[in-house]
Order: C-alpha cells, then structure tokens, then sequence
C-alpha cells in the first residue's frame, strides 16, 4: 500500500512539476481533467490562443521540450495563423491538431476548405494527414511535412482539380474509370459500325476508331499513359457522335423529300391510268390512301375487286 501511494504521489509531482515548466514559457492553465490514464491539460498559450495538451503517462523534460518546439514552431508560420493547438502525448508518438484562423497563400483564404483543421503526426519525422473539402468533394490529404509552402501548393492543386487529385491519390479509382471508359468506347464503336452499313464513308472513320482502341489494349502496363489516351479518345469520339448525329440528320432530310416525291408519282401514275379517252379523271387523294391500305392488307386483291 505504501509503494503505490508512493508511486501515485510521484505522478502528481511529475505533473505538478511539467505544469511549471509550461507556466514558466508563458502558458496559463484553465482547466484539467483526467479519466483513467488519459489527462487533458486545456491552456491559454503566450499569444491568448488555447492551447490543449493530452498525455497518457507522467510527461518528462523530454517531452516538455518537445511541446516547447513545436508550440515555436507553429506560432511563427508564414502563411498559417494558428486559432488554436492540441498536442497529444502517445505512446507511439505525438500528435498536432492545428485550427487555423487563417491560411492564407496567394490571396485565398484556404481555412474555409479545411473543416477539421490541419492534422500532425510525429514519430522519426513529421507528416500531415487531414481532409479538404470543395463543392460536395471530401480529399484526403496525406504526405511528409516539408514546410508551408509545400504543404499549401499541394492544397492549391488539389483544389484546382480535385478529380484530377483524387485519381492520382487512389489506383482504384483510376482503375475503376478506365473500365468505365472503356466500355463507353465499346459502346460507341458498336453504334459507329452499326450505322456504317447505311454509310460507306463512315468505314474510314470505324478504321480509324479501330486502330485507336488497338492502341489502347497495348497501353494497358502504364495507367497513367493510358488515361491520357483514354481522354483524347473520349473527346475524339464525342465529335465523331456530334458527325454522325449531323449525318443521321441529313439521312433523315433526303428520306423524307424522297417521300414526297415518291407520293406525288404515285397519284401521277394512277391518274394517268384513271384517264378515259378525252379527259383524265384525278382520283380523290383518300381513295388513292385507302387503295394502298387494302393492297398492303391483302396484296392479292385485283382491280376489279378494289
């Protein structure tokens, strides 16, 4: 009983000791609480900014000097104007949820695409790892820390393109979307060869989108190229649709002139042979459509049975 009253009462004086060291370098304490092995230390930095610590076990020198740092560090940012700051004390590691009041680069504020702040991690060296969100679109933005700038071109990227950021960040994605551009260009070349039948000059466009999706099959081995390819073609083919789509128009137009004309020869020819000797008697044009109908319903029927 005596050991581990001793023991409890070293971990109070450590943290009692660790709270300050921290007071010593400006930092004021609110509030704390602790639940099981988990203590949240919530401060108000030097700069009147909160500033929260969670640590799972007594915190050493070591690790005040740690915080120390990386407190330094994020307060002189270029670009980002910390709103506040938890570090937390794991034992694998530590890390940072930085909450920006601004993050401005380039004359935009990237604050407003950041919901949950910027999120640290530290073992052997600094990484980020935290989410951006535009129009609808969560991206997930992971990679080692290198500095603001780095970290804020990546951020501008993604924001620019942010289906361009997430094929690049996610095979499967891409994967996904080659399949799916691929069988649209099976589609349409379906539909291409279908209608050449009607139109010898289509053979040469068919060739041509032959050849292309032959030169797609043997890019398979780099995804990249192959994306590439697969969006010239896409846009290749959208013309071609829009020509064809002209040429079924066209089709169209003739047959129906042609129509005319067929039905204007049509009642010619049967006045003519509705003529008696001296004079031709024209034929109501309904009699002629009702003469047809009978004809189409029951071709065996004679004239004088009409």
């Amino acid at each position: 009983m005596k050991i581990l009253a001793s023991i409890v009462l070293s971990l109070i004086v450590s943290m009692s000791l660790f709270s300050q060291n921290l007071k010593s370098l400006g930092f004021r304490e609110v509030e704390r609480s602790t639940v099981k092995d988990r203590t949240e230390l919530r401060m108000i930095d030097p700069e009147g900014n909160p500033f929260v610590l969670i640590y799972f076990q007594s915190p050493t020198d070591a690790d005040l000097e740690r915080v120390a740092q990386i407190w330094k560090a994020m307060s002189s940012f270029t670009f980002i104007t910390p709103s506040s700051l938890t570090v937390s004390l794991l034992r694998d590691g530590i890390e940072i949820i930085l909450i920006p009041a601004a993050f401005l680069y380039r004359g935009e504020d990237l604050k407003e695409y950041l919901p949950s702040g910027l999120r640290f991690y530290y073992t052997d060296y600094p990484t980020y790892d935290f989410r951006l969100t535009k129009e609808g679109l969560f991206l997930r933005m992971t990679g080692r820390w290198i500095n603001e700038e780095e970290l804020a071109n990546r951020i501008i990227i993604a924001l620019e393109d942010p289906e361009a950021f997430i094929r690049s960040q996610s095979l499967e994605y891409f994967a996904a979307r080659l399949v799916a551009d691929e069988q649209d260009i099976q589609k349409l070349l379906f539909e291409i060869e279908r209608q050449q039948q009607s139109a010898e000059e289509l053979s040469a466009s068919h060739d041509e989108l032959t050849q292309r999706y032959e030169r797609l099959e043997s890019l398979h081995a780099d995804l990249a190229q192959k994306h590439e390819r697969l969006e010239s073609l896409h846009t290749d083919l959208g013309q071609k649709h829009e020509e064809l789509k002209e040429e079924l128009q066209s089709l169209s137009a003739d047959y129906a002139s042609h129509l005319v004309l067929f039905d204007r020869l049509r009642y010619a020819v049967l006045t003519f042979h509705n003529r008696s000797l001296f004079r031709s008697t024209p034929i109501p044009r309904e009699v002629i459509d009702r003469v047809v109908e009978l004809k189409i319903e029951t071709p065996a029927l004679t004239e004088k049975e009409i």
